[in-house]
């Protein structure tokens, strides 16, 4: 990245390019310290699955299904 002297005699670099922010290093925002807790348990899942687990998620399916459904009918004035 070549940078050009400006009036004090320092050196900007071209716009657009700089270089990486240092390991461990961003923006620290207020939002991001609210998700931060979030953030910490990345890849975390259930230790096993069990049945249960496998209902909820069918049963949640069928449910948007038949909401879509419902959808698609009033739009349609079926309903």
């Amino acid at each position: 990245a070549s940078s050009k002297p400006v009036g004090t005699g320092k050196k900007l670099p071209v716009y657009g390019e700089r270089d990486p922010l240092p390991k461990g290093y961003g923006i620290r925002t207020g939002l991001s310290d609210l998700l931060k807790p979030l953030n910490s348990e990345a890849g975390v899942t259930a230790k096993e699955e069990s049945i249960g687990t496998y209902v909820v998620l069918f049963t949640a399916i069928v449910l948007l299904f038949l909401f879509y459904t419902l959808l698609l009918l009033i739009n349609n004035q079926s309903v």
